[in-house]
């Protein structure tokens, strides 16, 4: 939807890939087609500048690139404008999150990683400073007054992280509610409680009683942020709107609140037309149901308080329930062992200090979750060493600021454990677009993965043309990536998966620049091909479940060979099997039904 669709783009974005160095005219071409995909269709229609551009398609010139751009920055200088405008006449709620976007029950107490997840290894120096949490608290909202003219009322915690030792802090700080995952309701709850009793605010036993919580259904957020976008607009609206009305039909009460929240931003680019059509779809369908009913929170809180007592409140995260997606790998332990000790100096240093403000304002910006993001093995980019230098950065400067010493432990990133070879199971369904390149970061996020050199061992130099497998499914599909370190010669490449139970062969073909991909049953003579295949900066291939006698749950016992002619050039692993776990359907991978 943002490059394949324009050949001036793929052209130009095929050739980077392929590491070749474009002139100054290409990568002018490149820029303004950057810049005019991440233009709302609605603006691009609707403006002749753009509609020039797109129909002229290449051989831009430099004031045409200057154009765009101040069409750029005028559409920017509108957004807020807009959301102030529209939540003045009450039809909008615009929350807000923590200042730096710290994970709050981290900052709070790093111990409640181990309230959420009991016997997760955490760093050697406990990181405790409620104060810090409520700082970043109370930043957010002198600056969401100075923007709006007002305080908030709702707060998303950075992350959906929530504990019960933040909550007292976000009612302090004036919040009237905040939000979390559905997660975190269950695990508040005692028992197996049925799914109904989500649909209804909640408020803390024994807490600040002006304070309410409110849980989003995951079901209905994920929908939206990772499956409907594969589906027609119509289709996928009207069936959010039959599952909708459905929780109508059986949440009890008189109004059931169903809360949907997901990233904003991510999910757009994946549908057609930025979701637009969808979204005029669904909007389309609630304006003729009128028992369904837009409310923003508050507007519902005002009109129906909540009644409902939570025991307590856990801790986690929207992220499964937990908070390791930000302490308990080495690495991730390390960089809170580092902004422990910078802590430490900054409380010692004392508030007299006459640049504490400024350290402080360098710690709290230590404390933004992105910086634990990015360690560790679960999240990479080709921007991680930028993550890791900019947080040794941030920490360095409190020292550097209280005129302290820089220790030397920030002086090198920290010391990565190598992966042990052992496969990462998928964690939920996936949809990847099949075009032989990393589409984006979130493509494949959820795949399972299999790094080959590390299966390898140390007793296999140079056998390392296959680098790492993924693997994942969604209800119809399965889907296979292969990371190679160099594309093949002139030499064609096979890559042979060899599967037992059900019996499968599948090969992927490498010549030439094209790629083909191949299956076949056990006792059937007719092999079958693969649904789509594409080989550009990696090989990517779909193939139909159902025909190859798969299912979604089930575990594969795999083998791989690489192939040069009837030369085996590589064995992965080099004997027995590794075990794929495909995902299978639950609360958390929801099957898209029409």
């Amino acid at each position: 939807h943002m490059v394949a669709r324009h050949p001036r783009y793929a052209s130009l974005v095929a050739a980077v890939g392929r590491g070749r160095r474009l002139t100054a005219e290409e990568l002018r071409d490149l820029t303004v087609w950057f810049h005019l995909v991440w233009t709302d269709p609605r603006w691009r229609r609707g403006d002749p500048f753009l509609v020039g551009l797109l129909a002229k398609g290449a051989a831009f010139t430099e004031a045409e690139k200057q154009e765009l751009l101040a069409r750029h920055r005028a559409l920017l200088a509108r957004v807020v404008p807009a959301y102030v405008a529209a939540q003045a006449r009450g039809q909008i709620e615009v929350t807000t999150s923590p200042y730096a976007h710290p994970i709050l029950p981290l900052v709070a107490d790093t111990a409640s990683a181990q309230a959420a997840t009991p016997g997760l290894p955490g760093p050697s120096r406990r990181f405790a400073h409620s104060e810090d949490a409520a700082e970043q608290l109370r930043r957010a909202v002198v600056s969401y007054h100075h923007v709006f003219g007002r305080p908030p009322r709702g707060l998303w915690p950075s992350e959906g992280a929530v504990s019960e030792a933040i909550a007292p802090l976000v009612a302090q700080a004036g919040f009237q509610w905040m939000a979390t995952d559905e997660a975190i309701l269950w695990k508040s709850l005692d028992g197996h409680p049925p799914r109904a009793t989500l649909y209804q605010p909640y408020r803390l036993a024994g807490g600040d009683a002006s304070l309410t919580v409110v849980f989003r259904d995951r079901a209905l957020s994920d929908l939206i942020g990772f499956t409907y976008a594969a589906h027609p607009p119509a289709a996928a609206a009207e069936d959010l709107l039959r599952r909708l009305r459905a929780i109508r039909d059986d949440a009890p009460g008189p109004a059931p609140l169903v809360a949907i929240i997901l990233d904003g931003e991510n999910a757009w680019e994946h549908y057609p037309d930025d979701g637009e059509p969808f979204l005029r779809h669904f909007y389309d369908g609630l304006s003729r149901d009128p028992s369904l009913r837009c409310v923003t929170i508050s507007d519902y809180l005002a009109e129906y308080p909540a009644q409902a007592t939570l025991p307590r409140l856990a801790s986690g995260s929207w992220i499964r329930g937990d908070l390791t997606t930000w302490i308990g790998d080495p690495a991730k332990n390390w960089a809170w062992d580092r902004l422990a000790e910078a802590r430490a100096a900054y409380a010692q240093a004392g508030p007299g200090h006459p640049r504490a403000a400024d350290a402080l304002h360098a710690l709290l910006i230590a404390e933004g979750s992105d910086w634990f993001w990015w360690y560790g093995p679960e999240h990479s980019s080709a921007l991680d060493e930028a993550f890791d230098r900019l947080f040794r950065q941030w920490v360095g400067q409190v020292y550097t600021t209280l005129d302290l010493a820089v220790p030397a432990a920030l002086d090198h990133a920290p010391v990565v454990q190598e992966p042990s070879g052992r496969p990462v199971p998928p964690s939920r369904w996936m949809t990847p677009t099949i075009d032989g390149l990393i589409t984006d970061y979130f493509e494949w996020l959820h795949a399972g993965r299999w790094d080959c050199v590390w299966a390898r061992g140390a007793m296999a130099p140079g056998q390392d043309r296959l680098q790492r497998i993924w693997w994942g499914c969604d209800a119809s599909s399965w889907y296979l990536r292969l990371d190679l370190a160099t594309w093949p010669g002139t030499e064609p490449l096979a890559i042979a998966l060899s599967i037992v139970e059900p019996a499968l062969a599948v090969t992927i073909a490498l010549e030439q620049g094209r790629a083909t991909a191949a299956w076949a049953r056990a006792g059937e003579a007719r092999p079958g091909v693969a649904d789509a295949v594409a080989a550009d900066r990696i090989v990517e291939a779909k193939f139909p479940l159902q025909a190859m006698g798969l299912r979604p749950g089930v575990a594969l016992a795999v083998s791989i060979q690489v192939r040069q002619g009837q030369m085996v050039l590589d064995t992965v692993p080099p004997s027995g099997t590794v075990i794929w776990r495909l995902p299978g359907e639950s609360d958390e991978q929801t099957v898209w039904s029409a």
